[in-house]
C-alpha cells in the first residue's frame, strides 16, 4: 500500500483533485501509524506521492 494508492486511486479526493499538502501529511501520519512505517518510510512514501502528482497530474 502507498499514499498514492489510497489518495489517488481509491477515493474521490484523487478523482476530484482535492489533494493538498496538509491532507498528505494528515493521511500519511494515519497510514504510518496503522502500517507501522518509520519516519523515513513515511517520508519516502510522501516523496513518491509528490513525484507522481507532479509528473502524472501536473500538481506540485
Amino acid at each position: 500500500r502507498s499514499l498514492s494508492d489510497i489518495l489517488l486511486r481509491r477515493t474521490a479526493i484523487g478523482l476530484e483533485g482535492g489533494i493538498t499538502q496538509n491532507l498528505i501529511e494528515e493521511i500519511g501520519k494515519l497510514m504510518s501509524d496503522i502500517l507501522g512505517w518509520s519516519a523515513s518510510e513515511l517520508d519516502h512514501h510522501k516523496q513518491l506521492l509528490r513525484d507522481e502528482l507532479g509528473k502524472k497530474h501536473s500538481i506540485v
